[in-house]
């Protein structure tokens, strides 16, 4: 069971190396479909991050099988954004109540529910927040 579920997550980071994922000005993002389960689509962000452009979070879309109205979200950065200004529960939380899901959890990683028709409005007001965050700092520190 151990040795399938980990060449599941070696399939996901391979998928999201392999079709490459969409940048914006301060996110890079990839949807998974349903090819993945929504349980380890945080893992394979976590993973993929170190393999692209590390300086920008990184978001993981996915869909939920179960309940085809919603997609999962999960985002993973790192120390290096955490020390620019970066709250992903913070940005997550903002973005996800804006289109009518839910989300939540840490600076460094957090997650959200949003209704499966809302992807493209989500996934700008997640830019426009990154790009929020990241100039407050630059504020800070001058």
């Amino acid at each position: 069971m151990l040795a399938h579920h980990r060449s599941v997550i070696r399939g996901l980071l391979q998928y999201i190396l392999e079709t490459g994922v969409t940048e914006l000005s301060h996110l890079q993002y990839i949807h998974t479909g349903d090819r993945f389960p929504d349980t380890i689509v945080g893992i394979g962000a976590g993973m993929a991050l170190s393999k692209l452009n590390w300086k920008k979070p990184i978001m993981v879309l996915a869909a939920m099988v179960d309940e085809p109205d919603v997609t999962k979200v999960s985002m993973r950065t790192n120390e290096w954004a955490l020390a620019r200004g970066v709250d992903l529960q913070g940005a997550l939380v903002e973005a996800s109540a804006a289109v009518g899901g839910a989300g939540g959890g840490h600076r460094i990683a957090a997650g959200a529910f949003i209704p499966h028709d809302t992807e493209e409005e989500f996934i700008d007001g997640i830019n426009r927040i990154l790009t929020r965050q990241f100039a407050s700092a630059d504020t800070d520190n001058s």
